[in-house]
C-alpha cells in the first residue's frame, strides 16, 4: 500500500508545486527561470545566427543595396550583427520581463471583461509560468541549432517539428506559415497552462478561463505572428 500512495504523491508534486505558485503569488520564480533560460538560449543562438542575411534581405528590399559600395557594404553588414547581438540579449534579459509584464495586463484586463476578479499580482504570476513552456521550446532546440550551424534570425523559433508548420517547405515566411507555426505543443501547453492558473486568480469556471485565454493568445497571433508575415515581417 505504501508504494502507490509515494508514487501518487511524486505525480501530484508538480501539480502542487504550481497550486502553491499561484495561491501565494509568487511571481519571480517562474520569472527568473525564464529569464535565465532565454539568456542561456541567446548564448547559444547568437553566434550562429545569421544577422547578416537578414541584413542582405532588407538592403535588397529597399533597394540600397545596388547603390552601396563595398565598404559601405560591409559597414552595414557589421552594424547589423550588432544590433542582432545586442538585440538577442536585450530581448532575452529584459524583453522576458516586459513580455510577462504585458502578458499580465492582458490577461487582467481580459479576465475583468469576461466577468471575472483577477488581481493584477496574481495574473503576473500566471503570466510568468505561462512563459516555460517557450523557454523550454528554445532549449529543446539548442541540439537542432548545434548541428544546423548559421540560421537566419527568422528561423530560430522553427528549430522543432512540434506543430502543423513542420510540414510546409523550408524557408515559408507566409502569414499562413506563421500561423502553422504559431501553433505548435508547446503554444498549447502555454494556453492551457494560462488558463488553468487564471481559473483560480480570477475566479472563473475552467471553461471560461480556457475560452478567455484561448482568444487572447489568438489575438497576440494574429498581431505579433500573422500581421508582420503579411506586410514582409520576420515571420
Amino acid at each position: 500500500m505504501l508504494m502507490p500512495v509515494t508514487m501518487q504523491r511524486r505525480a501530484s508534486a508538480p501539480a502542487l508545486l504550481l497550486e502553491g505558485v499561484v495561491a501565494r503569488r509568487l511571481a519571480w520564480p517562474p520569472l527568473l527561470a525564464a529569464t535565465l533560460g532565454a539568456l542561456l538560449f541567446a548564448a547559444v543562438a547568437v553566434p550562429r545566427t545569421d544577422f547578416e542575411r537578414a541584413a542582405v534581405e532588407a538592403l535588397a528590399k529597399s533597394g540600397a543595396g545596388d547603390q552601396q559600395s563595398p565598404h559601405d557594404r560591409e559597414v552595414a553588414l557589421d552594424t547589423a550583427r550588432r544590433v542582432g547581438t545586442l538585440g538577442a540579449y536585450a530581448g532575452a534579459g529584459l524583453g522576458t520581463p516586459l513580455a510577462a509584464l504585458f502578458l499580465a495586463v492582458a490577461l487582467w484586463l481580459g479576465f475583468q471583461v469576461a466577468g471575472g476578479r483577477p488581481d493584477f499580482r496574481g495574473s503576473l504570476t500566471v503570466a510568468s509560468l505561462g512563459l516555460i513552456p517557450g523557454v523550454a521550446e528554445q532549449l529543446l532546440s539548442v541540439p537542432a541549432l548545434l548541428v544546423r550551424g548559421q540560421v537566419p534570425p527568422w528561423a530560430l523559433d522553427r528549430l522543432l517539428p512540434a506543430g502543423p508548420g513542420a510540414l510546409l517547405p523550408p524557408g515559408d515566411r507566409t502569414p499562413l506559415a506563421a500561423l502553422l507555426w504559431s501553433i505548435d505543443l508547446f503554444s498549447i501547453a502555454a494556453v492551457a497552462l494560462v488558463a488553468w492558473g487564471m481559473a483560480r486568480v480570477a475566479s472563473v469556471s475552467p471553461r471560461r478561463a480556457l475560452l478567455t485565454t484561448a482568444v487572447l493568445w489568438l489575438g497576440y497571433v494574429a498581431v505579433f505572428r500573422v500581421a508582420p508575415a503579411a506586410f514582409g515581417g520576420t515571420h
